[in-house]
């Protein structure tokens, strides 16, 4: 079991998810001390890999940022005094609160298994797109799917410093839509799922690749209606 440090901040701007790397290129640039939490590059211009502390994202068609453990440390520094300004498209303006959540929240592996919903999930990279798309079983394609988001939870744990008691059972439910998406000019498989795991995750954390804008977003489950059958 773990207790994780976690702040949810909405912020006043309105943008949309084309926008959410602008977003946290103009919050980074004003955050001196801890900016190497919100974002991913080094002094020498090479990029760090890690889990990212700091999740940048949409809430409602507002600016939304998650920080975890020591970024969540650093956000509270920055933020209410003095106001915090940023650069965005070219406008100088001052960032306001409209919602903040702070509150730690318990990690821990359970017996039983938890339901939530993915959004904007990017499960292949590189190495296991060729072998998904050659592969025709709908089973074996879930099947691989669902060692990816094992491993995309694990990298979360471990990104935030907690030792898994036991093994982690993740089961995709339902796989609710999938789209191409273009980001930097390449072509990305992105998922919608349905899915539970014995595990607490966090709401609004995300999980997988480009996690620290928006992609792989952990939601709650939308309890589904019973079928009725028609006679």
């Amino acid at each position: 079991m773990k207790k994780l440090k976690y702040i949810g901040l909405t912020f006043d701007l309105g943008i949309n998810s084309e926008e959410i790397r602008a977003f946290r290129y103009a919050f980074s640039k004003e955050i001196q001390e801890g900016a190497e939490y919100f974002h991913h590059h080094l002094e020498d211009g090479s990029k760090r890999f890690r889990y990212p502390l700091a999740q940048f994202n949409t809430k409602d068609e507002k600016a939304h940022l998650v920080c975890l453990e020591e970024a969540s440390d650093c956000l509270l520094s920055h933020i209410g005094n003095p106001p915090l300004y940023i650069d965005f498209h070219g406008k100088r303006r001052e960032l306001n609160i409209e919602n903040m959540y702070l509150k730690p929240i318990v990690i821990q592996v359970w017996d039983e298994q938890v339901r939530y919903r993915l959004k904007n999930w990017l499960p292949l990279n590189s190495k296991n797109y060729e072998m998904y798309f050659k592969t025709y079983s709908l089973k074996a394609r879930v099947e691989m799917l669902e060692r990816i988001l094992v491993a995309h939870i694990i990298n979360f744990a471990e990104g935030i410093r907690y030792t898994l008691e036991s093994p982690i059972k993740a089961v995709i439910e339902d796989i609710r839509k999938e789209r191409w998406i273009n980001y930097k000019g390449i072509k990305l498989y992105n998922l919608d799922i349905d899915f539970s795991v014995n595990m607490t995750l966090p709401i609004d954390v995300n999980i997988g690749k480009l996690a620290s804008i928006g992609y792989g977003t952990v939601q709650k489950a939308v309890i589904k209606e019973p079928i009725t059958k028609v006679h």
